[in-house]
């Protein structure tokens, strides 16, 4: 007598061939369910097997076989991805963007394709760490993790792109190199991690032309091309055009070659110019004070050397060159140093629109004191403040007077205690120090403000923290896309899924 064919299955034969999986794969279900047995019950089975497997993969290979044998445990699609799983060839089959198929295929692909960052970062967000370090390691990732407050975005945004840290992200990792980055600047002493690149930096931030001439093997590729344009200006006294462009590396320039030129910038000829004459005359009282009297001589003829060519400048230069000349023939000359501040060397006078209201006013107050000053002043300074060695008008100027004091011999005390009593006498009377003010623009002379792009110390990414990734890492994304598959074909064989598709199939038949 020809057995009962159990619900679900067409006829004999299919469920012959269901019944051969199901005795050698799912015993137990064949002796629970005797009498109650339906095809969807014994595929509802298969997929209860199949999650009770520890290698998810295995339990994949359980469901494939189900299906082989008529069990209908897959929809097209998860037919189409369980059996490509068990090849480990998940392309081209997409899966919807979140998905461990997704996951588990863009896993595969990586090293060929450049993902776009909205899938490199579901893979940041769910590999393994050790095995995303290999891809950040290999550039195959790039893309930078949204904050979301947890130590694995910060990690992964230190590895990538450590700038855009938050001072929490730091505090979260224990990382203070990135925070000695942040708070670096001219003077710091270098940390005993730091990157060359950064010892480097900190040091030319701070103006020190000597860090150009040592050795650095270790540069990045952008620090290196810096370097090597430093050094050619050191060796040809010529600045090129990019550099002399950013205004906030003209210190550093100064300071590498005093007489430092470009064939291009105008206004950082004069610059230079400008301030080689100032340091000149500061250099002439350094001697003076030290009764150096042949290297005072030197250090004046200098200053009337550089003043001669900065004469055909532009109004600021030629009159800042003007009046240090006067102030240099002042002591001697009284009437030629006020004839040199009325005209240049053109013949002409100052004009204030490009000369500058302020520049202009401290022109007129220093023929006034020239003017003014009574014969037997000669042997008053003409500044006191140049001759302490400190900036014109400076209000901490009793520190350098302290200072020089200590160090300078009898004729020296004499100069720089005529300076002091000169400023204390304005002071008591509250009143402006009467001199020649040297130089008429301070400001525009003085070094620029801030710390040039070119000198800001570069990110240095976190290195890793992981070890090499494991076999079971490698192995994670099929291992959890098999998992989704048996999720998947559980879910759609469940009661409630049954409920639903007879539902479906009993509105289409009414409507």
């Amino acid at each position: 007598m020809p057995q009962t064919v159990p619900e679900g299955f067409p006829d004999q034969g299919a469920w012959e061939r269901a019944r051969s999986f199901a005795e050698v794969m799912l015993p137990d279900a064949l002796r629970t369910r005797t009498g109650t047995l339906t095809a969807r019950g014994l595929a509802h089975a298969a997929a209860d097997a199949a999650s009770r497997q520890d290698d998810p993969v295995t339990g994949v290979s359980l469901l494939v076989m189900a299906q082989d044998h008529g069990l209908d445990v897959f929809n097209d699609r998860l037919d189409d991805r369980a059996r490509a799983l068990l090849e480990d060839e998940p392309l081209p089959l997409l899966g919807e963007p979140g998905s461990m198929w997704q996951i588990y295929q863009d896993d595969r692909r990586l090293m060929e394709t450049n993902l776009p960052a909205p899938r490199q970062r579901a893979l940041l967000a769910k590999l393994p760490s050790p095995l995303l370090d290999d891809y950040i390691d290999e550039e195959w990732i790039g893309a930078v993790p949204d904050r979301d407050g947890t130590s694995r975005a910060a990690y992964f945004r230190a590895r990538l792109d450590p700038a855009s840290l938050t001072d929490e992200e730091i505090d979260l990792l224990a990382w203070p190199l990135e925070r000695e980055r942040r708070e670096a600047g001219p003077g710091t002493e270098p940390g005993r991690d730091w990157p060359q690149d950064w010892r480097l930096l900190v040091r030319l931030q701070a103006g020190d032309a000597k860090a150009v001439a040592e050795e650095w093997s270790e540069l990045l590729p952008p620090t290196r091309k810096l370097l090597d344009a430093l050094r050619v200006v050191r060796r040809t006294g010529e600045v090129p055009d990019d550099l002399v462009a950013d205004e906030r590396l003209w210190v550093l320039l100064e300071r590498l070659v005093p007489g430092v030129r470009s064939t291009s910038n105008r206004k950082f000829n004069g610059w230079i110019g400008v301030r080689a004459l100032l340091r000149a005359v500061r250099l002439m009282h350094r001697a003076l004070l030290h009764g150096d009297d042949e290297t005072a001589e030197q250090r004046r003829r200098t200053a009337l050397t550089v003043a001669a060519r900065l004469r055909h400048h532009s109004q600021p230069v030629r009159w800042e060159a003007q009046n240090v000349h006067a102030y240099l023939r002042a002591g001697q000359e009284p009437a030629e140093s006020l004839g040199l501040l009325e005209q240049d060397a053109e013949g002409r006078p100052p004009v204030q629109e490009q000369l500058g209201g302020g520049a202009m006013a401290t022109l007129r107050r220093n023929r006034s004191f020239l003017d003014g000053r009574p014969h037997g002043e000669r042997d008053q300074p003409l500044n006191p403040y140049l001759v302490l060695g400190v900036a014109d008008g400076d209000g901490d100027w009793k520190k350098a007077w302290r200072a020089l004091r200590k160090e300078l011999d009898d004729g020296g005390r004499v100069r720089i205690n005529r300076a002091k009593d000169m400023i204390e006498k304005a002071e008591r009377e509250q009143q402006e120090v009467l001199r020649f003010a040297v130089p008429l623009a301070p400001q525009r002379w003085s070094d620029p403000v801030g710390t040039s792009h070119r000198l800001e110390l570069p990110p240095e990414p976190l290195q890793r923290l992981t070890e090499p990734p494991t076999d079971s890492d490698r192995a994670w994304s099929r291992a959890e896309a098999a998992r989704e598959i048996i999720t998947r074909a559980t879910a759609r064989l469940s009661p409630a899924a049954e409920d639903t598709a007879a539902l479906e199939d009993l509105e289409s038949s009414t409507s």
